[in-house]
Formats: structure tokens, C-alpha cells, sequence
């Protein structure tokens, strides 16, 4: 048997499938509108401290029923504070809790807020400092948004924040290095010239000298002696290594023929 489908439970059929398809991307809850909840505002030092307050405020553009969400401190004495089912924030609205209701004490010596919805997740938290003087709130530049920073007072519960941006930190300039000034140094001293005596040496005689004139002064420097100043006589070695030996042999023979003159002489006598 075949079975033929009409175009309308077609139509049905691919809406069916189309449905389930894209049913993991639809979001049933408010998981995204948890995020849009912050801390806003709070003012830890009063005196009394029932005055003491944490703020929320709500970005997103849904009511968000807070059930089940936590405040909590995390220095001194330490409380945790469970909403019930009826709290609730407005779209872009404040909720404010008290120290009576909360039972938070916020200690004097610097403390942390944390904010987790209802699966214990932490969404928000902010801190404030041991410095922070009385009667003066932290909070957000802009509601909802901005930076955490000191607000002027008196503080605003369920309000606006009066909470100007804090001065941008200055851009430390390079500091110039000094330099040491060089010490002059004295000039290295200049060397006393030295005469230089003009030397004869053997085979040399000066006109000067010749003429019987007195020596001049010393001269800085030896000037290259000329043919015209200078008569140059030089003896080679050799030549005088042959007077020796001539003399040396005139020598010999002279006593020779002295020993042969007396030898004759006595000859003859006899």
C-alpha cells in the first residue's frame, strides 16, 4: 500500500523538524539578564551601622527576580545574606539592602562584596580600602557601568551616582641623566731642547779650527757639513796594516845586515 502525504501535512512535518533543529539555541530563563546585574554603590563606615548599604543595579532591559541570589562579605566578620523568592530589579532600576537586613558588618580595615545568583556563581565584586573615610561611599562612574571608584558625599541609595572619574594617573617624564663636567687636564710640558754639539771626528778638521777662530754657540740641530767646510781624510785599514808590515820587514833586514857586517868584521881580525 502507498501512502501519499498532502501538502499540507508536508508542510507540518518540515515545521516539526525545523522546530526541533533549533530548539538547543532558544533560551528558556533569564541566564542572560543574571549578568546584567551589578554592584552599583556601597557605603561601609556609618555610625550607626545600620546605615551601612550595598546597591544594585540592573543593565538589562527585563525585571530579574533575584531568589536565591547571595550578598557576602569577605573580611571581619563574615555573613552571607540569601534573597527570598519576592526580591526583585527593575530594568535599569536600583534594589538597595541594609545592614539590618543583610546582618553584613562591613569591617573598617578594607572589605570585598561578592554578588552570586542563584547557582552560587559569582557575577560581581568590589572591594573598598582600609583608607576609605566614614560616611563615604565607592561606586560606579556611571550607573551600572564605569569605573569603581570614591564618591562624593553624601552617598545616593537608589540614586544616581555622584562619583567622578578619579584623575588619570600622570606619565612619568624621563628624568635627564647629568653628566659629568671633564676636568681639564695640564698640557704635557714641553721638552728643553738639548744642544747638540757638532763632533769632529778623526779625518775632519774645521775651518775654524784652522783659522784660529772661537767655536760658536751650540746649535740645535747638526747641519749636513759641506765639501767647502769640511776637509775629509780617510785612511783605509788595509794601508795601514801594509806601513806595518813594511816597517816590521825594513826591521828584520836592518838586523840582518847588522849581524852580517859584525860576522865579516870578525872574520877578517882573525
Amino acid at each position: 500500500m502507498i501512502y501519499r502525504s498532502s501538502p499540507a501535512g508536508l508542510t507540518a512535518t518540515l515545521v516539526a523538524v525545523v522546530f526541533f533543529l533549533a530548539l538547543p539555541f532558544f533560551s528558556f530563563g533569564r541566564g542572560e539578564v543574571h549578568a546584567a546585574v551589578v554592584i552599583n554603590e556601597v557605603l561601609p563606615k556609618t555610625a550607626p551601622v545600620t546605615s551601612e548599604y550595598i546597591e544594585l543595579f540592573n543593565n538589562g532591559s527585563e525585571l530579574v527576580r533575584l531568589d536565591r541570589w547571595t550578598l557576602e562579605n569577605t573580611n571581619g566578620e563574615k555573613k552571607i545574606f540569601i534573597m527570598n523568592a519576592s526580591e526583585e530589579i527593575p530594568a535599569n532600576g536600583f534594589r538597595t539592602f541594609y545592614q539590618p537586613q543583610t546582618g553584613i558588618t562591613f569591617s573598617i580595615s578594607g572589605d570585598t562584596v561578592i554578588l552570586k545568583n542563584e547557582k552560587a556563581e559569582t557575577v560581581d565584586n568590589q572591594s573598598y580600602p582600609a583608607t576609605l573615610g566614614y560616611l563615604t561611599s565607592m561606586g560606579r562612574t556611571v550607573d551600572g557601568a564605569g569605573v569603581w571608584t570614591i564618591c562624593t558625599s553624601p552617598a545616593t541609595a537608589n540614586k544616581t551616582n555622584n562619583c567622578p572619574p578619579p584623575p588619570p594617573t600622570p606619565t612619568p617624564l624621563p628624568t635627564d641623566v647629568p653628566t659629568s663636567t671633564p676636568v681639564p687636564t695640564a698640557p704635557p710640558p714641553t721638552p728643553t731642547p738639548v744642544a747638540d754639539l757638532q763632533q769632529v771626528t778623526f779625518g775632519q778638521i774645521s775651518n775654524s779650527d784652522v783659522l784660529g777662530e772661537s767655536n760658536p754657540a751650540p746649535v740645535i740641530s747638526t747641519p749636513t757639513p759641506t765639501p767647502a767646510d769640511v776637509l775629509n781624510v780617510t785612511v783605509p785599514k788595509f794601508v795601514l796594516w801594509q806601513a806595518a808590515v813594511v816597517a816590521v820587514a825594513w826591521a828584520i833586514l836592518g838586523a840582518i845586515a847588522y849581524f852580517h857586517k859584525n860576522y865579516r868584521r870578525r872574520q877578517t881580525k882573525k
